[in-house]
Protein backbone atom coordinates (compact mmCIF):
# COMPACT_ATOMS: atom_id res chain seq x y z
CA UNK A 1 0.00 0.00 0.00
CA UNK A 2 1.25 3.09 -1.16
CA UNK A 3 1.32 5.91 1.74
CA UNK A 4 2.08 8.82 -0.35
CA UNK A 5 -1.31 11.08 -1.09
CA UNK A 6 -2.48 12.20 -3.82
CA UNK A 7 -1.95 15.56 -5.01
CA UNK A 8 -4.72 17.71 -5.50
CA UNK A 9 -5.06 21.51 -6.60
CA UNK A 10 -6.89 24.10 -5.00
CA UNK A 11 -9.71 24.30 -7.75
CA UNK A 12 -9.90 19.85 -7.85
CA UNK A 13 -10.38 20.39 -3.68
CA UNK A 14 -13.38 22.89 -4.25
CA UNK A 15 -15.37 20.76 -6.69
CA UNK A 16 -14.61 17.90 -4.16
CA UNK A 17 -15.99 19.48 -1.42
CA UNK A 18 -19.05 20.49 -3.54
CA UNK A 19 -19.48 17.21 -5.35
CA UNK A 20 -21.52 15.82 -2.48
CA UNK A 21 -19.54 12.64 -2.09
CA UNK A 22 -17.89 11.48 1.17
CA UNK A 23 -14.99 13.93 2.25
CA UNK A 24 -12.26 14.45 5.52
CA UNK A 25 -10.39 17.82 5.28
CA UNK A 26 -7.57 17.73 8.07
CA UNK A 27 -5.34 20.61 8.57
CA UNK A 28 -1.93 18.94 9.77
CA UNK A 29 -1.17 22.22 11.61
CA UNK A 30 -1.02 23.10 15.11
CA UNK A 31 -3.99 24.44 16.77
CA UNK A 32 -2.67 28.00 16.75
CA UNK A 33 -1.09 28.14 13.68
CA UNK A 34 -4.49 26.44 12.36
CA UNK A 35 -6.59 29.30 14.09
CA UNK A 36 -4.45 32.11 12.49
CA UNK A 37 -5.76 30.78 8.83
CA UNK A 38 -7.56 27.78 7.21
CA UNK A 39 -10.22 26.53 4.76
CA UNK A 40 -13.67 26.88 6.09
CA UNK A 41 -14.23 22.96 6.56
CA UNK A 42 -11.03 21.76 7.81
CA UNK A 43 -10.71 20.25 10.77
CA UNK A 44 -7.44 20.90 12.70
CA UNK A 45 -5.92 17.50 13.60
CA UNK A 46 -2.18 18.73 14.95
CA UNK A 47 0.35 15.98 13.05
CA UNK A 48 1.74 15.61 16.85
CA UNK A 49 -1.65 14.09 17.69
CA UNK A 50 -3.24 12.71 14.94
CA UNK A 51 -3.11 9.08 15.85
CA UNK A 52 -5.31 9.89 18.70
CA UNK A 53 -7.61 12.37 17.10
CA UNK A 54 -7.78 10.85 13.45
CA UNK A 55 -10.77 7.58 14.44
CA UNK A 56 -13.05 10.27 15.82
CA UNK A 57 -12.53 12.58 13.12
CA UNK A 58 -12.56 10.20 10.29
CA UNK A 59 -14.69 6.91 11.63
CA UNK A 60 -14.71 5.84 8.07
CA UNK A 61 -11.59 4.39 6.92
CA UNK A 62 -12.48 4.37 3.33
CA UNK A 63 -13.37 8.13 3.33
CA UNK A 64 -11.95 10.54 1.02
CA UNK A 65 -8.83 12.21 3.47
CA UNK A 66 -7.67 15.20 2.16
CA UNK A 67 -4.50 16.89 4.63
CA UNK A 68 -3.41 20.03 4.34
CA UNK A 69 -1.17 21.73 5.93
CA UNK A 70 1.16 25.10 5.45
CA UNK A 71 3.17 24.18 2.98
CA UNK A 72 5.62 22.59 5.28
CA UNK A 73 5.67 19.03 4.20
CA UNK A 74 3.34 17.60 7.40
CA UNK A 75 1.25 16.14 4.45
CA UNK A 76 3.50 13.02 3.48
CA UNK A 77 4.44 12.17 7.13
CA UNK A 78 0.76 12.55 7.84
CA UNK A 79 -0.03 10.39 5.02
CA UNK A 80 1.96 7.68 6.20
CA UNK A 81 0.52 7.54 9.94
CA UNK A 82 -2.93 7.26 8.54
CA UNK A 83 -1.97 4.43 6.24
CA UNK A 84 -0.41 2.56 9.05
CA UNK A 85 -3.53 2.52 10.74
CA UNK A 86 -5.70 1.73 7.27
CA UNK A 87 -6.75 5.11 6.06
CA UNK A 88 -6.02 4.48 2.16
CA UNK A 89 -8.24 7.05 0.01
CA UNK A 90 -5.45 10.13 0.55
CA UNK A 91 -5.13 13.34 -1.08
CA UNK A 92 -2.81 16.50 -0.34
CA UNK A 93 -3.76 20.27 -1.29
CA UNK A 94 -0.34 20.96 -2.89
CA UNK A 95 1.37 24.11 -1.56
CA UNK A 96 -1.44 23.95 1.27
CA UNK A 97 -4.00 26.72 3.10
CA UNK A 98 -1.32 29.76 0.92
CA UNK A 99 -2.38 27.61 -2.16
CA UNK A 100 -5.92 27.68 -1.70
CA UNK A 101 -6.07 31.54 -0.46
CA UNK A 102 -3.45 32.20 -3.13
CA UNK A 103 -6.13 30.95 -5.60
CA UNK A 104 -8.56 33.39 -4.20
CA UNK A 105 -10.11 30.65 -2.36
CA UNK A 106 -11.61 31.47 0.98
CA UNK A 107 -9.64 31.25 4.02
CA UNK A 108 -10.93 31.91 7.52
CA UNK A 109 -9.05 32.67 10.88
CA UNK A 110 -10.39 31.35 14.58
CA UNK A 111 -11.62 28.46 15.76
CA UNK A 112 -15.70 27.98 15.56
CA UNK A 113 -15.41 29.68 11.92
CA UNK A 114 -18.94 28.17 11.23
CA UNK A 115 -20.37 29.45 13.94
CA UNK A 116 -18.74 32.74 13.37
CA UNK A 117 -19.55 32.28 9.74
CA UNK A 118 -23.36 32.31 10.33
CA UNK A 119 -23.40 35.22 12.69
CA UNK A 120 -21.40 37.29 9.86
CA UNK A 121 -24.16 35.99 7.15
CA UNK A 122 -26.71 36.97 9.74
CA UNK A 123 -25.57 40.47 10.66
CA UNK A 124 -24.84 41.66 6.89
CA UNK A 125 -28.43 40.31 5.83
CA UNK A 126 -30.07 42.21 8.83
CA UNK A 127 -28.19 45.17 9.22
CA UNK A 128 -28.10 44.49 12.47
CA UNK A 129 -24.43 46.10 14.53
CA UNK A 130 -22.44 45.07 17.67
Amino acid sequence: MSTSPRPIDARTLADMLADGEELALLDLREELTFSDGHLLHARSCPLSRIELRVAQLVPRRSARVVLCDGGEGLNERGAAVLARVGYDNLFRLDGGEKEWASGCLLAFSGVYVPSKGFGSSVEHEAHTTN
